[in-house]
């Protein structure tokens, strides 16, 4: 997704291909990278949520089968 004219200048004013990689390529990706991981976070958040509204939350073990247990996005949630 970077334009391949950043790299060219970057090669053209003398820099090596790890200074190009990690000071220009990098760079230009890294907002699309961190949008990426806050957009799944946010949508396990609200999945998560959809299931402790509905099913109830507890974070304790369950001493007998008709108690609450907690649930996988409760403890994904503490």
């Amino acid at each position: 997704m970077v334009p391949g004219e950043l790299k060219e200048a970057s090669y053209t004013l003398g820099a090596n291909r790890t200074d190009t990689t990690f000071g220009v390529v990098v760079m230009q990706a890294l907002p699309g990278l961190v949008t990426a991981v806050l957009l799944a976070f946010s949508r396990g958040i609200g999945d998560a949520a959809s299931v402790l509204f509905t099913a109830g939350y507890t974070d304790r073990l369950p001493e007998s089968l008709f108690e609450p247990v907690a649930s996988l996005p409760l403890a994904v949630f503490f």
